[in-house]
Order: structure tokens, then C-alpha cells, then sequence
């Protein structure tokens, strides 16, 4: 390289003297470099000690910033500084929004439904789909349900055009998995069902509320949806009693 390499550091005595080790390294193959010091969160809130809670994060972030803005171009960390584990946060909003928060920097990355992503055209965005033996969808994913007035017969006729017997028999599995569980949107409860023929199969999840817990059950044959259904939903219920998970 024919410019000198910017290389970010910490400002700590110790963080210099690892910095410039670095850099002698560099210059012994002939590269040329600079050191600029970068003040991290850590480093500005000393007069406090950190919990767990506040992540080793708060030692990197700024250099890790000060590469994506340009401003250097290598870092030297101390290892035991880096974050080790995934940060899950929470999100909110519509599939727009959350795109927007992710292109703002706002996350790394984002779980969203395949389906939603490629009916909006967006399936450019999509990094990597999570197989099932990591994430199932939760229940009626990706299945549209049309609703009007009772009374309304010609346009129920209308619609019964649109209906689709594979999908609503795979859908009446998986809501009867729920009903006999007792819960709706707030249960971390994962099911999939898929109909071939007369079988159907069904795969599902439940875990407790920070996902330390799961227990997984799968189940396949020739049984009626609710029937299938509800023979998951105990299998689930008998495990996750022994496992000791609690749900409401």
C-alpha cells in the first residue's frame, strides 16, 4: 500500500503499547502506519462498573464505528473485549419499517417471514433462510384468511373460489395445536404443518419465555387436522412438564 494505514486504538497505556506492537509488525513488511486514538464508551464512563447487562461491547463500538465512517482503517482490540454472544432486541413496526431501522444501522440483522418478503417483491433482501431445525414459523405463517358477513352469501360463494383445501387443512393442524394450548400470539410456540395426500405432517416448538427451555415434537400420519393437532399439543404439554416450562 502506498498510503499510510490509519490504525485505531484505544487510548489506555496498555492499548497503545498493543497498538504500536501492531504496528511495528506492519512496518517491518514495509507498510507504513499511523496511529489515532479513539475514545470508547468505556473509556468515557469510568466512574462506574459495568454489569453484564451493558456488553463488552462498550469497548469496541466506537472503533468499530470509526472503520465503517472511514475515519481509520484497522482496529486493534483486546480480545476480551469483543462481544461473544448474539444481543436480541426487540422490534416493532411493519416490514418497511424494520428494513428502514436495518439500513439505518440501527440492527445488524433481522428475522422476518420469508413469505411477507417475497410478496412485497423484496426477496433480494432475504441473507439466508433458517432451516426448521432452528426457527419455525408460528402458526397459520404465510396463509391468508378472508373475512366477511355471515349473511353475505353471494360473496362467501365468490370466495369459496380462492379457497384452498391443502392449506386449510394444514392451517385447521396448527391452530388446533394453540387452542388446545390456550394461547395465542404471547405463547414462544413454533408449528408446521404440511399435507401430502391423506398425511399430514406436523413439526413444532415450545420453549419458555427466554428460550433457555424447548421441547420439540414431530408427528406425521393419517389423522384429521384437529386430530393431529391436538395429539402434538399433549405431547408438548406431558414434555414441557417435565422439562419444568410454565405457560399461560
Amino acid at each position: 500500500m502506498t498510503k499510510p494505514i490509519r490504525l485505531g486504538t484505544r487510548g489506555s497505556a496498555l492499548a497503545l503499547i498493543q497498538s504500536r506492537w501492531v504496528a511495528t509488525q506492519l512496518e517491518q513488511c514495509g507498510i507504513t502506519t499511523s496511529i489515532e486514538i479513539i475514545r470508547t464508551t468505556g473509556d468515557r464512563i469510568s466512574e462506574r462498573n459495568f454489569t453484564p447487562g451493558d456488553g463488552k461491547g462498550v469497548f469496541v463500538a466506537e472503533l468499530e464505528q470509526a472503520l465503517l465512517n472511514g475515519d481509520i482503517d484497522l482496529a486493534v482490540h483486546s480480545m476480551k473485549d469483543l462481544p461473544g454472544d448474539i444481543r436480541i432486541a426487540d422490534m416493532r413496526g411493519n416490514i418497511d419499517t424494520r428494513v428502514r431501522k436495518l439500513d439505518e444501522g440501527q440492527y445488524h440483522a433481522i428475522c422476518l417471514a420469508a413469505a411477507g418478503l417475497h410478496r412485497l417483491g423484496m426477496a433480494a433482501r432475504i441473507s439466508q433462510y433458517l432451516d426448521y431445525e432452528i426457527m419455525l414459523p408460528a402458526v397459520g405463517q404465510g396463509a391468508l384468511a378472508m373475512q366477511t358477513r355471515a349473511d353475505d352469501h353471494e360473496l362467501i360463494a365468490i370466495c369459496a373460489g380462492l379457497h384452498d383445501d391443502t392449506t386449510a387443512r394444514a392451517i385447521r393442524a396448527e391452530r388446533a395445536v394453540l387452542a388446545m394450548l390456550g394461547g395465542g400470539c404471547s405463547i414462544p410456540l413454533g408449528v408446521l404443518a404440511t399435507v401430502e395426500g391423506d398425511v399430514i405432517t406436523i413439526m413444532s416448538a415450545l420453549s419458555n419465555a427466554d428460550g433457555s427451555k424447548i421441547v420439540r415434537e414431530k408427528l406425521s400420519g393419517r389423522y384429521l387436522p384437529e386430530e393431529i393437532g391436538s395429539k402434538i399439543a399433549a405431547r408438548l404439554q406431558d414434555r414441557a412438564g417435565e422439562m419444568g416450562i410454565t405457560f399461560v
